[in-house]
């Protein structure tokens, strides 16, 4: 271990892992990187550069637009390694381009955050130009020297969540939270020889791209989705065995709707019961079979909530973000806030049509708003005005049966993601402290 490896663990780094607590197995040693093969060396970052870690070049506006690639904050978010064709131009001179030029395996830390678990957020870049690019003064460069260290295989140890405590730790907060070059210097770090690491590296690479494939199969999905949404709920395209005119009707002339409420929070007696209550938040859900909170008997009949149905078109009132306007459905019985209105389902329409008729106009349901410039909220009257194009109930229900099919298609995609991450973050703490090897020891 370097002097100054030995420094920040005699300081102490103002973090803690659960390696610290355990205790360490044959054939493993403890280290400020944690419980890690005796085989394997530590260091601190700093130590395994080729040059002093450093902010970027001055991103002066009249400077955008043209010139060559620049690597901005936002680019650290898009794609893993950063991807060439989200850079922005910028007009870099030669001085510039001399001193902040990218080489491949740099990796990249976000030096500020609005909170703190997102500071020092990182991504590598790997080379495929010839062309020179250079990086913002808000991200710090890293760049790893070859002959100790594989540039992916750190980037990959400064993800994980031993090096995650220590950043997180070590950063500063005042009305932002930063993290300044020696934190990223004093990092500890894992060193497995270098075949090793970049078996760690290509598997976890493997992951990624595995991710990649199926946020961009998510995306196609979606976008085809949208296209049947326009197309189908509109009457533009019919499906087989369906003609006829569609009558136009208001939502107040075949149902009607009705808006929650809260029981007071400050009445212990109004929670905790057995009857599901809705929060507008919970409107992201889309399709709602379970809500957070819970309510008693007693705080329903002192309250303005009501009991709904199942199978109510759900529509956020109030907001200034996202919510108002947001469109879902219950498929269990439930009582809501007063920011959702419930628009109760009949005989008389297929409540599945009229979600996805009222969700694929979420714009349109913003700009209904009362207030200057659409900025107050929905309200009952203006839900039971809005106009309704309506075929006959048979083709209603092969509709929404349509929708309801390419919902689930990308339902079933969205879980096979997040449990490939799932399986990603078990991959990297067992790779990144050598629980599991990938290259044999000598």
């Amino acid at each position: 271990m370097s002097s100054e490896a030995t420094q920040v663990h005699e300081q102490g780094a103002g973090y803690s892992t659960t390696d610290e607590i355990q205790e360490v197995p044959s054939g493993y040693k403890r280290t400020d990187a944690g419980v890690i093969p005796i085989d394997w060396g530590s260091d601190i970052l700093g130590n395994v550069l080729k040059k002093p870690v450093q902010n970027g070049v001055f991103n002066a506006p009249g400077k955008k637009g043209h010139g060559i690639k620049l690597i901005n904050v936002i680019n650290l978010y898009h794609a893993i390694p950063i991807l060439l064709e989200s850079l922005e131009l910028f007009d870099a001179t030669a001085t510039e381009i001399k001193s902040y030029s990218v080489s491949h395996g740099d990796i990249f830390f976000t030096r500020s955050s609005l909170t703190p678990e997102g500071i020092a957020h990182c991504n590598v870049y790997s080379r495929d130009t010839s062309d020179p690019i250079v990086f913002d003064c808000h991200l710090i460069r890293a760049c790893p020297d070859r002959s100790k260290v594989d540039g992916f295989f750190l980037f990959r140890y400064c993800t994980s969540s031993i090096a995650r405590k220590y950043l997180v730790a070590s950063a500063k907060t005042t009305t932002m939270t930063t993290v300044d070059q020696s934190v990223i210097t004093r990092l500890p770090i894992p060193i497995p020889d270098i075949p090793e690491q970049r078996a760690i590296a290509e598997a976890l690479s493997d992951v990624d791209g595995l991710l990649g494939a199926l946020e961009a199969l998510i995306a196609k999905k979606r976008a085809i989705k949208q296209a049947a949404m326009q197309q189908l709920l509109t009457g533009k395209t019919r499906l087989p065995g369906f003609s006829g005119e569609w009558e136009t009707k208001r939502i107040g002339e075949f149902t009607d709707c009705t808006a929650g409420g809260t029981p007071s929070t400050l009445n212990a007696e109004y929670w905790g019961g057995p009857i599901q209550w809705m929060n507008s938040g919970e409107l992201n859900q889309k399709i709602v079979h379970d809500v957070e909170g819970r309510i008693t008997e007693k705080g329903l009949r002192e309250s303005s909530t009501k009991v709904i149905p199942p199978r109510c078109v759900l529509i956020g009132l109030a907001g200034q973000g996202k919510t108002r306007g947001t469109v879902a459905m219950n498929l269990v019985e439930l009582c809501m806030n007063q920011s959702i209105a419930a628009i109760f389902p009949s005989d008389a329409f297929v409540s599945e049509y009229l979600y996805f008729n009222l969700d694929a106009r979420y714009d349109e349901l913003r700009g209904m708003s009362t207030g200057d410039g659409g900025r107050g909220g929905l309200n009952l009257r203006i839900i039971r005005s809005i106009s309704v194009p309506f075929p006959l109930f048979e083709e209603q229900t092969a509709i929404a049966t349509v929708l309801s099919d390419m919902d689930a298609e990308i339902t079933a995609l969205e879980h096979r993601r997040d449990k490939t991450k799932q399986i990603k973050q078990g991959m990297m703490q067992q790779l990144l402290t050598g629980r599991v090897r990938l290259v044999k020891p000598a």
